[in-house]
C-alpha cells in the first residue's frame, strides 16, 4: 500500500470506520453510502462490498466492506500511528484483545513453522490436480508424511484458504 493510500485510508477509517472484536476475530469495517469508495477499501482489504439493508423510508443505500482476523490487524497497526486519541485507544484495545484470545501466533508467525503461507495453496493444488500425496510430497519437503496430510486436509494450516485460483 502506497504512503498516499494509507493517508487516505487513515482519514476515512477516522471518520467512518469502526474497529471492534467480531465473534472473537478482529475486524476493521467501513460502512458508508458512497459505493464507489468502499469499493476502492475493499480493494485495499481485499473483501467484498455487501449492501446494508434499511427499511426506513427516505434513507440512502448504505454499503459496508469488512476485514477479519489478520488482515485487520495488519491494517490496524498500518493506521494506528495516523489516528486521533478516541480511534487509536480503540486501536489499543482490540489489539489487545486479539492478542490474548488468539494466543500464540498462527501459521509463519509462530516461529518454529517449516512452512510459509504461500506454500499452502501450492501443495493443495499438486494434490488435487497432480495427485501429488502425503507421501511423495513429504520426500520432497522434508516433512513427516502425517503433517503433509494434516496440511492437505485442512487440519492444519486451516487459516489459509484452498483453492487453486491462488496458485495459477
Amino acid at each position: 500500500m502506497k504512503k498516499t493510500e494509507l493517508a487516505w485510508l487513515a482519514g476515512l477509517l477516522e471518520g467512518e470506520g469502526h474497529f471492534s472484536m467480531a465473534g472473537g476475530s478482529p475486524a476493521v469495517v467501513l460502512l458508508m453510502t458512497d459505493k464507489d469508495v468502499v469499493k476502492r477499501v475493499s480493494a485495499l482489504f481485499s473483501s467484498k462490498v455487501y449492501p446494508v439493508k434499511d427499511n426506513r423510508p427516505n434513507t440512502k443505500q448504505a454499503w459496508r466492506t469488512i476485514a477479519y482476523g489478520d488482515k485487520a490487524i495488519n491494517i490496524m497497526q498500518l493506521v494506528r500511528p495516523h489516528m486521533g486519541e478516541r480511534r487509536g485507544s480503540k486501536i489499543d484495545e482490540v489489539l489487545r484483545s486479539a492478542e490474548n484470545r488468539l494466543g500464540p501466533p498462527v501459521g509463519s508467525r509462530g516461529g518454529l513453522a517449516k512452512l510459509r503461507e504461500e506454500h499452502i495453496p501450492l501443495m493443495r493444488y499438486l494434490h488435487q490436480q497432480h495427485g501429488f500425496g502425503s507421501r511423495r510430497q513429504s520426500k520432497m519437503i522434508g516433512m513427516s508424511r502425517s503433517a503433509v496430510r494434516y496440511v492437505l486436509n485442512g487440519t492444519t494450516w486451516h487459516n489459509v484458504s484452498y483453492g487453486i485460483k491462488e496458485v495459477v
